[in-house]
């Protein structure tokens, strides 16, 4: 034990009970035995000592030598306990106002779980209650449902209209409910995807255009929407021939002008490592001592070239 007094205590007392030793910190020292005692007397006296004992053994063991040398000598381990517990009294007026102030201003934050908010500030409460200060269930309720965001304004202003009360386990069930309703919404309407559809709905009139909205003079036919397939649309509108469908590396027409074309004029080169090389060409080196076309430590990735690319390639 350090500072933790309050986890320690808990632990100290948890352990000696399940070992069955707690006897001499629940109940006070009996009387001495004399000749005249019952066995019974003896026997409960025997079992006290013992336990008294080994809990003075186990508490001295596990605190710290500082603390510990710090207690007066005791051999009653009940009051050797509670001369412990008056090193680490902590002033109530200063406790009282961090869990007041805590209960008042946290507020949910959406990381951890609505279920797990409420059951923070209910810990909040209790220990305010542990220290006589009277919090009501229907006070707490109402501060919980404070603390929670604007998404949950719906569940708020039901509250405040119905008549009776909320317990604190139908307002956690009510809470958590509606936050699984709201995630469940959510992913839905991430998933929605809508569509314009202005530009392939379109009528064709005979006549007068004016008339377009039924008024006698002109006549009109309305024909069918006409869509066009969306996987045109997915793959891209071609620089080259303006048709869509397909970009300009794909587009036969774009091949063929540069089939036609022949080999360009100036060619440029960086870090290359040929020895005869075209008269009419541009070079780069870095002076590097280790060239990136010969080794593969210049390179973070590599990857097929694409079609368009294929025609740079091959003049290098």
């Amino acid at each position: 034990m350090g500072t933790n007094f309050e986890e320690w205590n808990e632990t100290l007392r948890v352990v000696l009970a399940i070992m069955r030793l707690d006897l001499a910190l629940e109940v006070n020292k009996p009387d001495a035995i004399t000749s005249q005692s019952s066995a019974g007397a003896k026997a409960y006296f025997n079992k006290w000592a013992e336990s008294n004992k080994l809990c003075m053994m186990i508490m001295r063991l596990s605190m710290d030598k500082t603390i510990k040398n710090s207690i007066p000598q005791c051999d009653n381990a009940k009051d050797y306990l509670a001369a412990v517990s008056k090193k680490f009294v902590v002033f109530d007026k200063a406790e009282k106002s961090n869990y007041m102030r805590l209960l008042t201003t946290t507020t949910y934050d959406g990381t951890t779980g609505v279920r797990e908010h409420v059951m923070r500030m209910t810990n909040l409460a209790m220990r305010l209650r542990d220290m006589k200060v009277d919090i009501p269930d229907s006070y707490l309720v109402w501060l919980i449902l404070e603390s929670l965001p604007d998404q949950f304004s719906a569940l708020k202003t039901s509250y405040n209209v119905v008549k009776g009360e909320w317990g604190l386990d139908e307002m956690t069930a009510i809470v958590v409910q509606q936050e699984e309703m709201m995630r469940k919404s959510k992913t839905e309407s991430a998933h929605m995807v809508t569509h314009n559809h202005s530009e392939g709905e379109r009528k064709f009139y005979k006549g007068n255009r004016n008339n377009q909205n039924g008024n006698k003079g002109g006549n009109f036919n309305n024909s069918k929407p006409q869509f066009k397939h969306k996987n045109e649309d997915m793959k891209g509108k071609c620089f080259w021939c303006q048709k869509k469908g397909h970009v300009k590396k794909d587009c036969n027409r774009f091949k063929n002008w540069l089939e036609k074309k022949g080999t360009p004029l100036a060619l440029v080169y960086f870090e290359s490592n040929l020895v005869d090389v075209p008269l009419n060409s541009w070079w780069i080196d870095t002076s590097a001592f280790i060239h990136v076309t010969n080794s593969l430590q210049g390179f973070k990735s590599k990857r097929r070239p694409n079609d368009g690319e294929k025609a740079l390639v091959e003049f290098i």
